[in-house]
């Protein structure tokens, strides 16, 4: 070995380099981590029978940044992300969703640490209207009569009709939403 045979005012030097890269290599991140580590504690519930969640966090230190997360089954749903110190240290955020069981994940991130905690939460109206309607009269008629089936808006109403184009599916009267296999293209 070439190395032990070079003299001891070498070799010793560059083995106590070494040895100080190896410890800072290995010890750095734990105590980096350890250092940051944050605790996290969330709370999340329907507003209202409405179709949006609150989202309350706490953490044991300040953050840089927080992503909230709202998942059907796997599907993502939505998703609000910030930095903004004002909004972070605020703990709370109203996020979009839709009426059934709701995965909330809320992730934060400081440095290089990171952790999340997920909570499910189920939304739900007391009273729903579903609407599948074929031909013409009978959207004209619905259309018609919508406020009193909705309660001026106070009862989700889910509708599919036939004939999509009759209606301007972006000008939706409040609380009045396509069924999911709604198409909604002019046909």
């Amino acid at each position: 070995m070439k190395f032990f045979n070079l003299p001891k005012k070498i070799w010793v030097p560059t083995l106590v380099v070494c040895a100080i890269i190896l410890a800072f290599v290995i010890i750095f991140p734990i105590v980096y981590c350890v250092a940051l580590k944050v605790d996290l504690k969330i709370n999340a519930s329907q507003v209202g029978q409405t179709q949006q969640i609150n989202v309350e966090w706490d953490t044991s230190k300040p953050v840089d940044k927080i992503t909230i997360s709202v998942y059907h089954g796997g599907d993502l749903v939505s998703q609000k992300t910030t930095t903004k110190y004002y909004d972070i240290a605020k703990g709370n955020a109203n996020v979009d969703a839709y009426y059934g069981k709701m995965t909330v994940e809320v992730e934060i991130k400081k440095g290089i640490y990171k952790t999340s905690e997920t909570k499910r939460v189920n939304l739900f109206a007391d009273e729903y209207n579903i609407a599948p309607i074929t031909g013409t009269m009978s959207v004209s008629l619905f259309s018609l009569s919508l406020p009193e089936i909705t309660d001026n808006g106070r009862i989700p109403t889910f509708v599919w009709l036939q004939r999509s184009g009759a209606w301007d599916w972006n000008e939706l009267t409040e609380n009045v939403y396509p069924m999911p296999i709604a198409s909604t293209g002019n046909f």
